[in-house]
């Protein structure tokens, strides 16, 4: 499943009204409604309710749908924010362990809240960034999986070509529109790059 910006938006949104609405473990959340409320349709919905899943906030029912299976960690999901300068560090720290080969394709929670001294919420929350931004996975059962990304230079250079060729072509399509709040935050990196913070960023390692 590919997260999306809304589906990860409905996510929280999801966490905010289990929050709120003072829901209790084993109550269901019934997707139309949850659509109608936050309007819009099922299927983003639906979506954010499996990630909200992945990370351990929800639980399938028996006859279909989702209940909530731990309110403890909807909560901290919430309220603990993974913009925080000790959650980016581990954010980092865990994408550079993997990157440079510290960390296998397969691993469980547990080996994630021992190896890098977290609570389960904010694991939470930084296993549903990381799925968001699409190199990570839950497994079915237990653990998750990395996914592939880029590793090596001829990796990048692959894809910058890959790029040259369709996204010019797709500024092109008459059914495009520029989403300008995120082109604003992409300019903003990009000119932290060039005014020096390129400088802090960790080189990808080449693979052999």
């Amino acid at each position: 499943m590919q997260t999306t910006p809304l589906i990860a938006s409905l996510a929280d949104q999801i966490v905010a009204h289990i929050r709120t609405d003072k829901l209790a473990e084993g109550d269901r959340l019934v997707e139309r409604k949850l659509a109608e409320q936050f309007r819009v349709s099922r299927s983003p919905v639906r979506n954010a309710m499996k990630l909200l899943h992945d990370v351990g906030v929800l639980k399938q029912g028996e006859g279909g749908g989702y209940l909530i299976a731990d309110v403890e960690a909807a909560e901290k999901l919430s309220l603990e924010s993974a913009s925080t300068e000790d959650d980016e560090q581990i954010y980092l720290t865990i994408a550079d362990d993997r990157l440079h080969g510290r960390l296998p394709e397969r691993i469980t929670e547990s080996e994630f809240l021992r190896r890098y001294g977290l609570t389960k919420g904010r694991l939470s929350k930084i296993l549903l960034r990381m799925a968001n931004e699409g190199w990570i996975e839950r497994l079915p059962g237990h653990g998750w999986a990395f996914l592939p990304v880029l590793t090596s230079l001829q990796a990048y250079e692959d894809s910058f070509r890959f790029r040259l060729l369709i996204e010019p072509a797709a500024l092109l399509e008459p059914t495009f529109k520029v989403n300008r709040p995120a082109l604003l935050r992409c300019r903003e990196e990009q000119e932290w790059l060039v005014n020096g913070g390129i400088w802090t960023v960790s080189d990808a390692k080449p693979s052999n």
